[in-house]
């Protein structure tokens, strides 16, 4: 488990990281093992698929020092090409980082401020 240094109540459960030579996590894999047809669409379609796209950018988020992730898509019943890897680079989803960062904020503060009115008697 990974928990953000940036965002305390925010976290993710890698499949791996990759560390630099000064023990910096720099790279991350997540894994998928998808059925046959969502596995050969990944490899048609070489991109991350939507319903993951939000679970990648939290990587970075979680960790800010990550440079890049490998979306990997695992299927052993297609022989043909049983994995195909994605290389996310971090500059390459910048925007979306940023806006899920802005809907974090307003979630934090939405739920503190709840929290405490609840909270208060």
């Amino acid at each position: 488990l990974a928990i953000s240094d940036k965002y305390p109540y925010l976290g993710c459960s890698p499949d791996g990281f990759i560390k630099d030579a000064d023990g910096k996590f720099i790279g991350g894999l997540e894994i998928k093992c998808p059925n046959t047809d969502t596995h050969v669409r990944n490899i048609l379609e070489n991109c991350v698929p939507k319903e993951h796209e939000n679970q990648v950018a939290n990587y970075f988020i979680v960790n800010q020092d990550l440079e890049w992730l490998d979306y990997v898509s695992y299927d052993d019943r297609f022989t043909i090409k049983p994995i195909h890897i994605i290389r996310v680079e971090r500059a390459s989803i910048k925007t979306k980082i940023t806006t899920m960062e802005m809907e974090l904020e307003k979630f934090w503060n939405t739920f503190t401020a709840k929290f405490a009115e609840i909270t208060k008697f």
